[in-house]
């Protein structure tokens, strides 16, 4: 997997080193948290779920929404800057 990560430009690989994340890497990584925590705060708010009861269901959901639906949930949910368990929310 870290071989195809390299080739794809996110990690820098050295089988005798730690991995270490390019630029492109961490764009990638803050995308998937910022969608995650997004996803988790909107069943909290609008669905009254409890904390403890979102994180499986934004597992399921961050890679599959797609941009647009991401900007629409950041409007909807008033462009939040923390998720129900109190963590940054990174900007879009």
């Amino acid at each position: 997997m870290m071989k195809r990560l390299a080739r794809l430009g996110l990690v820098r690989h050295d089988p005798h080193r730690a991995v270490q994340l390019t630029e492109a890497g961490w764009t990638a990584a803050r995308a998937v948290v910022r969608r995650h925590r997004l996803l988790e705060l909107y069943p909290n708010r609008v669905l009254g779920l409890e904390p403890s009861e979102v994180h499986q269901e934004a597992d399921r959901l961050e890679h599959a929404l797609s941009d647009s639906l991401e900007r629409r949930l950041d409007e909807l949910l008033g462009h939040p800057d923390t998720d129900p368990h109190g963590e940054p929310i990174p900007r879009g």
